[in-house]
């Protein structure tokens, strides 16, 4: 049985006054909280076992969880500190989702039929996404690189290139067997694990020679970091670029 787990614990500084000091999760998107979308698209997917980790302000998340861990340090960690906060929940199989970010049910869908150690999912059209985020594609696009056989053998870093980026992180992977044994001996032995990126984490397992597997995807998501990323999904949302 797979477990879902969201990341949930950031206030969302960036977004401004569109959050109303909620929590950076409870961002409406089509009328409706990205927490509430994830949570939507994760049972229709006939997943049950569903943790919400919460930080900044987690009461506001109660009436959403069905179960809510707390990372009462979320000020001063990070996103794999907050995912370690639910590693009872870890079992033998969950996927991982960041708080921010919405996508249509094919994508988890997909995720869902990888049987790797450890999928990733990639959006390989992510430029023609970022050209809208962005002016220049290059900012706050992250590496990634391939091995021609669907495997990751680099994410994270700062591209210096177009060509350093073969796809683009969005912030969901699923850990199955011997990646949740890997994963958690790697968070044992990172020497940063409070403050590490979950790009970092990844890292660290290819490093170690962990097999990392992308699940490529053309588009169908959204992340909300900026205020500006709200009109941008909005558009997305009314072209039904996000919907099935």
């Amino acid at each position: 049985m797979t477990r879902f787990i969201i990341l949930a614990a950031g206030s969302g500084r960036r977004l401004g006054d569109a959050l109303g000091g909620r929590p950076k999760c409870l961002a409406e998107l089509g009328g409706r909280s990205l927490l509430a979308r994830q949570l939507d698209a994760a049972r229709r997917a006939g997943l049950r076992d569903i943790t919400v980790v919460g930080g900044y302000r987690a009461e506001c998340l109660a009436p959403l969880a069905d179960d809510l861990v707390v990372n009462d340090e979320f000020d001063t960690t990070n996103m794999v500190a907050s995912l370690f906060r639910a590693e009872e929940m870890f079992a033998d199989d969950f996927v991982m989702s960041y708080g921010d970010i919405a996508y249509r049910d094919g994508v988890l869908t997909r995720l869902l039929a990888s049987a790797h150690p450890v999928s990733v999912v990639v959006d390989r059209d992510w430029r023609s996404y970022w050209e809208q985020r962005f002016s220049d594609p290059l900012v706050d696009a992250e590496s990634l690189r391939l091995d021609g056989r669907g495997g990751i053998t680099g994410i994270g870093g700062r591209p210096a290139a177009i060509e350093d980026i073969q796809g683009q992180y969005i912030g969901l992977v699923r850990f199955r067997g011997s990646g949740i044994e890997a994963l958690r001996r790697a968070y044992r032995d990172a020497f940063s694990a409070r403050t590490m990126f979950m790009t970092d984490m990844l890292q660290m397992l290819i490093d170690t020679g962990v097999a990392v597997t992308a699940v490529e995807i053309e588009g169908g998501w959204v992340e909300i970091d900026h205020s500006s990323d709200l009109a941008v999904a909005e558009r997305l949302v009314a072209e039904g670029r996000l919907d099935g």
